[in-house]
């Protein structure tokens, strides 16, 4: 399939907006985490309230958490919640496969992916409306997504490594040398199914990466929506040893594993570079060698 033969809706510019959000699915991946802390979750809901619809949107609850939650009690007028818990905590690629399952059998077109630490502007729904009612026939529509007052996504993309652009404008561009992260990404559920959906491997770390290459593969094209969302990178802990040394096991195993996924010996290469860099940067920082031991141990020799 390519873009041109992406079917999708061609009369969302008649439609309202309950009609197009009720083609929506919205997942929202936790660990740990009390859902009415979560940013996603209240801005979400914030954004749907701000609409003035009179219909509740569905959101997925994906719970990687050791326990399970009660979701009852976090009920309210504008969601229709359904959970899914699995305490063995098969990562966010995963999570977000079950969730484009479970909208596949709800009958929805699009997937709309979160993470528990994004902040969305009241007006973010509107605005991924009437990027829909734009008629655009793309796989996935972005938001700008800015840490810190940085553009983190979409980036710039090349030789296996993304790197910041200073800004970029709404509406259709080429995947060619483009890539996003994640959390903010509106995805048609056809294209999803289509790509093979996430890689399970890359569980976390350098999964939308890997993910927005498969779309490459297929697609020519995808749309940058007129929204600013806010997101906390956990990547960017250099405060506490404990914290930091558990996030960089994690970083080097996706590093490892999105280069198995690439398969590409380049891939390998680069990757190794930008996490060994990061090893030392970080060994100094907290004036341990535990970093160094890691990345030699997770991605060196890690097959």
């Amino acid at each position: 399939m390519n873009m041109e033969e992406l079917k999708i809706k061609e009369s969302y510019c008649s439609l309202s907006y309950s009609e197009i959000l009720a083609d929506i699915l919205f997942v929202i991946v936790i660990y740990k985490e009390d859902i009415s802390r979560s940013n996603s979750f209240n801005t979400i809901r914030n954004a749907v309230e701000f609409l003035s619809i009179g219909e509740k949107v569905d959101v997925l609850i994906c719970d990687n958490s050791p326990n399970s939650l009660d979701i009852i009690t976090y009920s309210n007028n504008y969601f229709n919640l359904f959970y899914l818990h699995d305490s063995a905590n098969p990562g966010i690629s995963a999570s977000y496969n079950k969730a484009a399952e479970f909208a596949g059998v709800k009958g929805k077109q699009w997937l709309f992916v979160l993470d528990q630490d994004t902040i969305l502007p009241i007006n973010a729904l509107e605005q991924y409306i009437n990027a829909l009612k734009a008629g655009a026939s793309v796989p996935i529509f972005a938001p700008k997504v800015y840490y810190n007052g940085l553009l983190i996504s979409p980036c710039h993309f090349a030789l296996y490594r993304g790197s910041p652009l200073v800004s970029i404008n709404s509406g259709v561009h080429n995947l060619k040398s483009k890539n996003v992260i994640n959390s903010g990404l509106l995805i048609n559920v056809s294209s999803y199914q289509e790509v093979g959906g996430y890689d399970e491997h890359v569980w976390l770390y350098f999964s939308d990466f890997v993910f927005f290459n498969r779309i490459k593969a297929k697609y020519k094209k995808f749309f940058v929506v007129d929204c600013d969302l806010q997101h906390e990178l956990s990547s960017s802990d250099y405060t506490n040893y404990t914290f930091a040394i558990k996030r960089f096991d994690y970083y080097c195993q996706g590093a490892r594993a999105a280069s198995a996924s690439y398969e590409s010996i380049g891939a390998y290469i680069v990757n190794g570079v930008m996490v060994g860099l990061r090893s030392v940067l970080m060994s100094y920082r907290f004036k341990k060698l535990n970093f160094l031991k890691v990345f030699f141990n997770r991605y060196i020799l890690s097959k």
